[in-house]
């Protein structure tokens, strides 16, 4: 896939040259690739691994790695979708909320031999691939199934034609939220460093107010709230 990536980004820009181009740089800052260009790439990869979807409704990928790495995730949803989908249409009776990516279709969905080879051959003619018998063998999840597409749809390194995904009409892929994740995370620790310095403020003025003690042992304790609160608020995530 970075290979693939890589060819679309030197076709599209033009000027670039393949020794100029390494999968972690950065597309703006290190290889100064204008956003025009950026823009005309981001809509060439996602249309040569058939993702009907607008570019700009994506989280902003910053180099050929994180590129991959977002396509890779939208496949797998979007291949997961696609194949739930059709194990709902031939098993019938089974509903949505009864599939999960890694339940076992035999032991945990019960469902029957027969319906598992016409979910296969539909997912062989769905998606155009030619997996072995052996490939099918090793599945037996949803999740398999989704992995076993991909591997063989990406193996050629050819677009991906008309893939005919089946995403439901209020399915949230591939929509960017209107706040970041990270910003949301960073508005939270902002309002629990708050709370810390009320709480310990609230502390001093009961101590000043209710207790004859020296300063320097109201304060001390105030001061040791607000350091741990703080440095457990801001401490890194692991």
């Amino acid at each position: 896939m970075i290979e693939t990536i890589t060819d679309i980004l030197i076709d599209v820009v033009g000027w670039i040259e393949r020794d100029e181009i390494s999968p972690d740089k950065d597309f703006v800052e290190e290889m100064r690739i204008v956003d025009d260009d950026l823009d005309a790439f981001g809509m060439e990869v996602l249309k040569h691994f058939g993702i009907r979807l607008k570019f700009g409704e994506y989280y902003p990928v910053r180099s050929i790695d994180e590129f991959a790495d977002l396509v890779l995730e939208l496949l797998k949803d979007l291949v997961t979708e696609t194949t739930i989908a059709i194990l709902i249409d031939i098993v019938g009776w089974i509903e949505r909320d009864e599939i999960l990516p890694n339940k076992n279709f035999v032991q945990e969905m019960h469902i029957a031999g027969d319906n598992l080879t016409i979910f296969a051959m539909e997912v062989v003619k769905r998606f155009g691939i030619k997996p072995t018998q052996a490939e099918w063998y090793q599945t037996g999840t949803i999740e398999g199934v989704a992995d076993l597409v991909i591997e063989h749809l990406l193996k050629s390194g050819d677009p991906i034609k008309d893939p005919k995904w089946s995403i439901p009409a209020d399915s949230s892929l591939g929509k960017r939220p209107l706040i970041s994740p990270a910003f949301t995370e960073w508005l939270a620790r902002l309002l629990a460093l708050f709370i810390s310095w009320v709480v310990g403020l609230g502390i001093l003025e009961v101590l000043l107010a209710y207790t004859d003690w020296p300063f320097i042992l109201i304060i001390t304790p105030v001061v040791l709230w607000i350091f741990v609160t703080s440095w457990l608020i801001f401490k890194p995530r692991s």
